[in-house]
């Protein structure tokens, strides 16, 4: 049976008379006076706190403060949470957490009545909740009206059938085509004096009498040839001494110069002011894309351009005795 024993205190100390219950400060209490337990009870009680204030406080359940100062440790939901009420406990009371933890710990070593934190093991529950299946038939319903109007609007959006051709029309037969006129484009005089000199022949009037009249050979008209380039950059082909023909780059272009076996002597972008000097040798020809970027020098005299502006070059015979008769074909 617990007793009651009625404590007074003279007025004036601030404190006011209370009741304790005696297994707080008997020593008939299970807990010994040398436990964890009994410190942190002995220090709430000089601090005048009751269990309630300090389970708020401490955000502890009453129960197992209560539990902690008695030392039931059993009914301490385990031992990881036991230690941590005792250091908050300790820590509020203004005791040393470490030793209350520290004695804490050897008293409830190999105590069996302590029990391991332990979660149940999650089961998973085939059953299915009444108000799951109301979404699920709700869902599959919306599924159905959704594939419906799915379907019919993909009807809608086909592309419409071409009705069939009649017969009458598809029996006729189609008119032909009518044929297109070529136009053949006229050859300007200075690609005619530059094919001309190239080829070593001459120039025959486009207005001249048919084949096997007779014909008037003339020789090509004297056109105005443009500035020379002058050979500021790069000279290619240095090891070529006997050479007679210099090849110089008007404008940044690709160069390529074959010997007679076809085997490419150089095949090269050439920039602005860049020059080749072409060996002294028979089948040597040029290929080039445009023959107005590349001007023709034989034995240092300008001789004009490789070509025909935006004309492409084909297998040119680079050799003195066709550019000397170019030279005095009357070209200035």
């Amino acid at each position: 049976m617990t007793k009651v024993t009625r404590l007074s205190f003279d007025k004036g100390t601030g404190l006011e008379s209370r009741r304790l219950h005696l297994r707080e400060i008997s020593e008939e209490s299970a807990t010994p006076l040398d436990s964890v337990g009994a410190d942190l009870r002995a220090a709430r009680l000089r601090l005048g706190e009751e269990l309630d204030s300090i389970a708020k406080k401490l955000r502890i359940r009453r129960d197992h403060v209560d539990a902690i100062e008695e030392g039931h440790t059993n009914r301490l939901p385990g031992k990881t949470y036991a230690i941590g009420f005792v250091r908050s406990y300790a820590e509020y009371l203004g005791l040393d957490a470490n030793d209350c933890v520290r004695r804490f710990k050897a008293e409830i070593q190999g105590r069996t009545d302590i029990p391991d934190l332990t979660f149940p093991e999650v089961t998973q529950d085939t059953k299915v909740a009444q108000g799951s299946w109301i979404i699920i038939v709700f869902l599959a319903i919306v599924g159905v009206i959704g594939a419906y109007y799915l379907a019919t609007s993909a009807g809608n959006l086909k592309a419409p059938t071409t009705p069939d051709v009649p017969e009458r029309l598809a029996n006729a037969t189609p008119p032909a085509p009518a044929p297109v006129p070529v136009v053949q484009p006229k050859p300007t005089t200075e690609a005619l004096v530059l094919e001309a000199a190239l080829a070593g022949g001459k120039i025959i009037r486009p207005d001249a009498p048919a084949e096997g009249a007779s014909t008037t050979a003339v020789p090509p008209p004297a056109i105005a040839l443009p500035e020379p380039q002058e050979m500021s950059g790069r000279v290619y082909g240095q090891s070529n001494r006997t050479s007679r023909i210099t090849i110089v780059a008007r404008e940044d272009a690709e160069l390529r110069v074959s010997g007679a076996d076809g085997r490419a002597l150089i095949a090269r972008r050439l920039r602005k002011g860049d020059s080749y000097r072409v060996p002294s040798a028979d089948g040597v020809v040029l290929s080039v894309a445009d023959g107005g970027q590349f001007d023709l020098r034989l034995d240092d005299t300008y001789i004009g351009l490789a070509g025909a502006p935006g004309i492409a070059v084909e297998g040119m015979v680079l050799s003195p005795d066709t550019l000397a008769a170019r030279l005095g074909s009357g070209q200035e």
